[in-house]
């Protein structure tokens, strides 16, 4: 069905009124984003300047998913991909309790075992 000229605006009223929302590529670009959906800040790896604790804090805090070598005692290391749920200190050696989503599953890391990618 083609539509006139003289119709068009019509026509895109009535389909405005309806829900359908048509517009021109220009307008498109022009048009602000929505920033009523609060959005996460993305956290890339840094050099060497944080320490691996500091950095599982904030990808903990943040509820973000990070990459890191697990070296297990008798096993090859094994890339893992953890959410880092809960950080505690027992005795001597620190744990990171995480969801793992390479096992699908929650899982204790000890910190000393744990090598984060991308950190030098």
């Amino acid at each position: 069905m083609i539509v006139s000229a003289e119709n068009a605006s019509a026509l895109f009223k009535i389909l405005q009124r309806r829900g359908v929302c048509i517009f021109d590529n220009e307008e498109a670009e022009t048009r602000k984003k929505r920033s009523h959906f609060q959005q996460k800040q993305l956290l890339m790896p840094i050099g060497g300047s944080s320490s691996k604790l500091e950095l599982l804090k904030r990808y903990r805090q943040l509820q973000q998913a990070i990459d890191v070598l697990y070296r297990a005692p008798g096993y090859p290391t094994e890339r893992r991909r953890i959410t880092p749920l809960l950080i505690e200190q027992r005795g001597e050696h620190t744990y990171i309790s995480a969801y793992c989503q390479t096992r699908r599953a929650q899982r204790t890391f000890r910190l000393d075992r744990i090598e984060i990618l991308g950190v030098e």
